[in-house]
């Protein structure tokens, strides 16, 4: 039986929790919410939700000057879908508003699956299972006026949704069994000699040539995606070989690193690129996330970001930056906007609300658009009380986009999301890690086996509610607990016979800031000898 000291590293703790509470503020993090935010927050989630067919599937775009759906299915949205039900269901279970978020999101999560699934038994996408970039939301087939393109990053975003998903409902066995049949291999995008990576597939599931594409860009997602896949997949070595040649170590790696004034950026080759590019890395890729040198890259490429605005338009308010892609004002056509490449300076502010986990400043910059830009903020069609903050032109600020596209505007979403109010900045950071994916994954057996486990409570930090999940592999007499730093019992949440499987509670605590812990002990039924105790810590902020 292991045993576990629940006192003994109170100094280490104490020393911890005084040095958060001395770093957050340093770092410019609110932890109150803001009542423009909050609603933007909520508004945001509704945008993308109003791209959601009642089949499940989500649309490319949201039209906001008719409310008239004239877009196409897009397996990029239908990841996105996917993740901002994730964020859905953790709001409302902070929150228990469900006006605003979604009670019922596995349900949904399992009808857009259920959906691309019919879509991919009837032949709907190659002969690898990756989806067309486009295709008709309520059949699948090819939609009118729209070309067959298997796209390799909109498939690894759809990808990385599918893998969120399943992280996020880990409990939920149905939702595990869907994703494992809709996972593609995407060592397929890799040339046979490990050197180049393509954009785009056929039919038949081979590289197309002429798509091939140089890092650094968002197909670091690809490659992510590739590195990952069993040693015994057959592209395992190639994979390898391009992850280490251009990603592994972005200070030695072989990518184009162009200076704009004193920042050193990342691109792949063709100038100063969209900072879409690096949002997309941070919130898909884990490793992104996790390697000093990328995050002084991200850091960088905000920073110059708002220094380009001020040298291209001197005297413009702070707030008014973010160099990204998306419908052009006016309509008719579509760009992605990058540093010496806006000539009609196009705000966007999903980039702003993106860089939110490196720089609290954008939550103020957000809120000064809002106030004070009315060209940056647009109604949503079908509830018109219902607010977002989109693209505009600084150049003719009488335009309208008559779109916003879902693959665009997932950084408002995200980006508000990580804010310490509400989801948290590791809220991504839990989820969408990828242990090993496999090409055309077997479908798992619902007696799967699971072990002992105790999971990291999330959201942590938190501030009314988190939720505590753990595994049992038989049934279960099951003692959770909450204890404070002091080792004083502060609430039993479960003590009951549990049968085996995924488990979650959710803690709403009615007690003051600190930091907190919680322990399992679980003893068979079958076999009292075999018992399992384990606690973590976690941080509860007013």
């Amino acid at each position: 039986m292991k045993k576990v000291n629940i006192l003994g590293n109170r100094i280490m703790i104490i020393i911890i929790s005084l040095a958060l509470c001395l770093l957050l503020p340093s770092l410019g993090f609110a932890q109150t919410e803001d009542s423009t935010i909050t609603k933007l927050f909520r508004d945001s989630y509704y945008a993308i939700k109003s791209m959601r067919n009642a089949n499940g599937v989500y649309i490319d775009a949201l039209t906001v000057d008719t409310g008239v759906v004239d877009k196409p299915g897009c397996i990029t949205a239908n990841g996105i879908g996917l993740i901002s039900l994730c964020i859905a269901d953790s709001m409302y279970k902070k929150t228990g508003d469900s006006i605003n978020w979604e009670s019922d999101a596995e349900s949904l999560v399992i009808n857009t699956l259920s959906t691309l699934i019919a879509f991919k038994d009837s032949n709907r996408t190659n002969v690898k299972g990756f989806f067309p970039h486009w295709f008709d939301a309520e059949s699948g087939k090819k939609a009118p006026g729209w070309g067959i393109e298997y796209s390799t990053i909109d498939n690894a975003i759809f990808a990385m949704g599918l893998i969120f998903c399943k992280n996020y409902f880990s409990s939920n066995i149905s939702i595990a069994k869907k994703v494992d049949s809709l996972l593609m291999d995407f060592t397929a995008a890799i040339s046979e000699d490990g050197r180049r990576l393509y954009m785009v597939l056929d039919s038949s599931g081979n590289r197309v040539e002429g798509t091939q594409k140089g890092p650094f860009n968002e197909y670091m997602i690809v490659a992510w995606l590739a590195k990952n896949v069993s040693p015994q997949n057959p592209g395992y070595t190639k994979s390898q070989l391009y992850w280490n040649i251009y990603y592994s170590d972005p200070k030695t790696d072989s990518i184009p690193k162009p200076i704009y004034w004193y920042y050193e950026l990342l691109s792949d080759g063709g100038g100063f690129i969209s900072h879409f590019i690096s949002l997309f890395t941070y919130y898909y890729c884990h490793y992104f996330r996790n390697n000093d040198d990328y995050m002084e890259y991200f850091r960088n490429v905000r920073a110059a970001d708002s220094l380009w605005w001020t040298k291209r338009y001197p005297g413009i308010d702070s707030y008014e930056w973010g160099l990204g892609a998306g419908e052009d004002p006016g309509g008719g056509s579509y760009s992605a906007n990058a540093i010496d490449n806006n000539p009609r300076g196009i705000v966007s502010p999903h980039i702003i609300a993106g860089f939110i986990p490196v720089y609290p400043q954008s939550k103020n910059d957000l809120i000064s658009l809002y106030n004070n830009v009315s060209p940056s903020v647009y109604s949503l069609p079908d509830d018109t009380s219902r607010k977002v903050l989109w693209r505009y032109s600084r150049e003719d600020i009488s335009l309208r986009c008559p779109y916003i596209q879902a693959v665009d505007f997932s950084t408002m979403l995200y980006g508000l999301a990580s804010l310490p109010e509400y989801l948290g900045p590791n809220f991504f950071d839990t989820f969408n890690k990828i242990d090993t994916i496999f090409g055309n994954i077997e479908t798992i057996d619902d007696s799967i086996h699971v072990d002992f486990r105790l999971e990291q409570n999330y959201p942590n930090p938190f501030k009314s509610a988190t939720v505590i999940r753990y595994s049992l592999p038989h049934r279960c007499i099951v003692l959770l607990e909450i204890f404070n730093i002091l080792g004083q019992h502060i609430q039993e949440l479960v003590n009951s016979e549990q049968n085996a499987g995924y488990q979650e509670v959710t803690w709403h605590p009615n007690v003051s800031s600190g930091i907190y812990f919680y322990r399992i002990v679980a003893i068979s039924t079958d076999n009292p000898s075999e018992q399992f105790v384990e606690s973590k810590e976690m941080i509860l902020l007013r």
